[in-house]
């Protein structure tokens, strides 16, 4: 469409903005927000479940800690190519 064809459509697209358009803006930025929200939950599930693990047995501490590591380290090198 060329802008010379959409001179009237103001109103109509402003009409679109307003009953379609923002309330789905509106509902998606709920759905992220409640995403966010149960994954934070979940990460701080598991987080509590290694934490419990690994009090109990120091060697799975170890291992978290080596595993943690070698995944940082892998991802920093990664990054430099």
């Amino acid at each position: 469409m060329r802008a010379a064809d959409c001179r009237g459509s103001g109103p109509i697209l402003e009409d679109l903005v307003e009953k379609r358009l923002g309330p789905a803006a509106s509902e998606a930025g709920r759905s992220a927000s409640r995403y966010a929200y149960q994954g934070r939950d979940m990460a701080m599930d598991y987080a509590d479940q290694l934490r419990d693990v690994t009090r109990s047995r120091p060697l799975v501490a170890i291992g978290v800690a080596v595993a943690a590591t070698w995944l940082v380290t892998s991802m920093l090198r990664s990054g430099r190519r």
